[in-house]
């Protein structure tokens, strides 16, 4: 029986020391970053810098020096890359020909940027609203400003998250609204939904659906599915949902995560959610963030600074290493085809 008591505690004794191994990988002082197949965009905290980097073989492509930090994905698109170099000045810049072609001064901090269509940029300035620029000239078309006024006197609380299609984009938690549809190329507003508990609002959208997620606590929220042409509710359900982390888009799937600490499946062609996995408090990452790679998440739990890979094929989880240093900020497959965390 002596026997049998050391082997169970020397292969637990293996195991420990194989999940909780520390890996040993490159940091780069990430504060936030884009992945572009093997292209990462990212900006630094300690050097103030947005680099850009082909990490398979650790070239760097593109540096700059800031101003001020970076709090926002740069982003690239047809060779050029989008970015704040301080709080008051942003920039498109040519990576081919390494010349800058434009700049405007946007008078605060940048919180959001994302590419509408191939002709417009939507930039989310604090404190003040949206603007909406043209990507090739940097000319500004027009502006949605944040106004104060007895129907909305909340404060300014950027970054708002947006998600567009070809010819509209949503705004959630904006002015007291839950959504805000509006047309892109001349920004008037199509229709605007509010929602009692909607303190907190992430967008997912699919064809013409937009899925909700919602909460003001962590028992009075809800999802949602929104038909995105008319803003009409098509389907809802009481959620714990936990609107710190993005859901993830897979095929008709969204992967959601709840505040009793569940990964969740809503599939938005037969308007129906199932809980696929239970965690624990150990293995459990709410307010942290989940990446897909191919059919797996990835995320690391803020409380035991492990890194797990969940198989949504299988609905198993395993873990991959330990880093305590500071959390993932991305996953890409190496020059192996493994999956390596970004940091």
């Amino acid at each position: 029986m002596k026997y049998i008591k050391f082997f169970i505690l020397s292969c637990m004794m293996i195991s420990c020391s194989k999940y909780n191994k520390e890996i040993k990988i490159n940091n780069r002082d990430i504060v936030y970053c884009s992945l572009y197949d093997s292209i990462l965009a990212y900006s630094t905290f300690n050097s103030k810098e947005v680099i850009v980097e082909n990490i398979l073989s650790n070239k760097i492509q593109f540096k700059r020096n800031l101003k001020d930090i970076c709090y926002l994905k740069p982003i690239i698109r047809d060779s050029k890359i989008y970015f704040p170099v301080s709080d008051e000045e942003f920039i498109c810049h040519d990576l081919k020909s390494k010349k800058t072609l434009w700049k405007i001064k946007t008078s605060n901090k940048l919180c959001n940027i994302q590419i509408l269509n191939n002709e417009n940029l939507i930039i989310n300035i604090k404190g003040i609203g949206f603007r909406i620029i043209n990507i090739k000239t940097g000319k500004e078309k027009y502006q949605l400003d944040y106004v104060y006024d007895k129907n909305c006197s909340l404060p300014d609380s950027s970054p708002y998250q947006i998600v567009s299609d070809k010819n509209y984009f949503y705004i959630s938690s904006w002015m007291c609204n839950a959504i805000t549809k509006y047309r892109i190329s001349n920004g008037e507003q199509i229709w605007k939904l509010k929602l009692e508990e909607a303190t907190s609002v992430v967008l997912v959208l699919y064809k013409d659906k937009l899925f909700v997620g919602s909460n003001y606590s962590y028992e009075s929220g809800f999802i949602r599915v929104i038909d995105a042409k008319t803003g009409k509710i098509d389907y809802q359900e009481k959620s714990n949902f936990e609107p710190r982390i993005q859901p993830l888009l897979k095929g008709d799937r969204i992967i959601y995560y709840t505040f009793d600490s569940a990964l969740n499946e809503f599939n938005i062609s037969n308007m129906s959610s199932k809980k696929i996995f239970k965690l624990s408090e150990f293995n459990d990452f709410s307010g942290a963030e989940m990446y897909l790679l191919d059919n797996e998440i990835f995320f690391q739990s803020p409380n035991s600074s492990i890194i797990y890979q969940f198989d949504l094929k299988t609905n198993k989880i395993k873990k991959i290493g330990k880093y305590e240093e500071r959390m993932i900020s991305g996953i890409y497959k190496n020059k192996v085809g493994k999956a390596t965390p970004l940091w």
